[in-house]
């Protein structure tokens, strides 16, 4: 939201960092519950 109601142009090149990030968040989090011992 911020890159759309800024329009600052740096923000265009970091947002796909933040995307990356929430992916490997997830898939570190689903390692993680696959790999509980019960």
């Amino acid at each position: 939201y911020a890159l759309s109601l800024s329009g600052v142009k740096i923000l265009g090149a970091v947002a796909p960092i933040g995307g990356t990030a929430l992916m490997i968040g997830w898939g570190c989090l689903a390692i993680a519950a696959l790999s509980l011992k019960y």
